[in-house]
């Protein structure tokens, strides 16, 4: 299943007309499902409509924190797993791991699972042994050599072929599409083609 993600907000733009937030958001456009909603109903509605995309017929949170659920106020469809989608939620401690047509992973923050060093062995849990794609936080705040190798271990036990990293810090993001040949850089206003 081929699917086309656009992401809404991040702390880095790569268009004029959108502003870099701490807010975290990526829209599926073949599913209208929003995986998370930026910090703000302002900042939320404004990227959306920036980008020409419609109101998400719903909106999986990952994390009950500001810059990840802020937007999501006035919609009713909101947290559920959508059962008409092809999406899988798993929980992990605070947070939320996306699986989109049992290919694409989509973590918001990472910080409560791929700083743990856990990702693998969660997805593992529920059946689902490799990804294709990998898209949002990594929960790596530091240019750290431990946290980055773990990190490699992750996406190697996962058989991750490409990274879009999102939602952290700019050096450390840099050093991870410096580090790793499969990462590339996006930010909101980018479009990912995933599969």
């Amino acid at each position: 299943m081929g699917i086309k993600i656009k992401v809404v907000c991040d702390n880095v733009s790569k268009r004029r007309d959108i502003e870099p937030t701490h807010g975290f958001s990526v829209y599926i456009e073949e599913l209208g499902i929003a995986i998370d909603a930026c910090a703000s109903p302002e900042e939320f509605e404004r990227n959306m409509s920036a980008l020409g995309l419609p109101r998400p017929r719903h909106i999986v949170v990952t994390l009950d924190n500001p810059h990840h659920a802020g937007g999501a106020q006035g919609y009713s469809d909101v947290d559920a797993a959508p059962t008409w989608a092809p999406v899988s939620l798993i929980n992990v401690g605070r947070e939320r791991l996306v699986v989109v047509g049992g290919s694409t992973l989509i973590s918001g923050c990472g910080l409560f699972s791929w700083a743990l060093g856990i990702v693998p062995e969660v997805l593992r849990g529920v059946g689902i042994g490799k990804v294709r794609t990998v898209v949002g936080g990594l929960g790596v705040t530091t240019v750290s050599r431990y946290l980055f190798d773990d990190l490699k271990r992750q996406l190697r036990e996962l058989g991750a072929r490409r990274i879009y990293p999102l939602h952290m810090p700019i050096d450390v993001r840099r050093a991870i599409i410096r580090e790793l040949p499969n990462a590339y850089d996006v930010g909101a206003g980018s479009t990912i083609h995933a599969d």
